[in-house]
């Protein structure tokens, strides 16, 4: 039981769980940085006009807004970023839709 908890403090002291000082977010100057650099990628981008020759669909069970935005913040944090401010692969596709769908059964016992 000992060599466990040691295990564990060890493995603890051995991760990187991201950035410690958040004080660089409470300038303002800092926020009007990031808003203008996300302009300039914003102007950079180029329409496509060309014609699809494929749909690429993607089904995910159990990725409800909430469960991707834990995700995105968690994979922010662990590779030493803001977690919030972290964009996934799928975020960056040019076109995303989302759709919710519910499901109800009735028990008939």
């Amino acid at each position: 039981m000992l060599s466990i908890i040691f295990f564990i403090l060890l493995i603890n002291n051995l991760i990187d769980f991201g950035r410690v000082n958040w004080s660089i977010e409470k300038n303002a100057e800092f926020w009007r940085e990031q808003g203008r650099i996300s302009i300039e990628e914003t102007w950079k981008k180029r329409e496509n006009t060309r014609i699809a020759k494929n749909v690429i669909l993607f089904l995910g069970d159990g990725m409800g807004v909430s469960t991707v935005t834990a995700g995105r913040i968690r994979r922010g944090q662990v590779e030493g970023q803001l977690g919030e401010d972290f964009i996934t692969e799928m975020e960056q596709f040019t076109h995303l839709g989302l759709s919710k769908t519910y499901v109800y059964y009735l028990n008939f016992l």
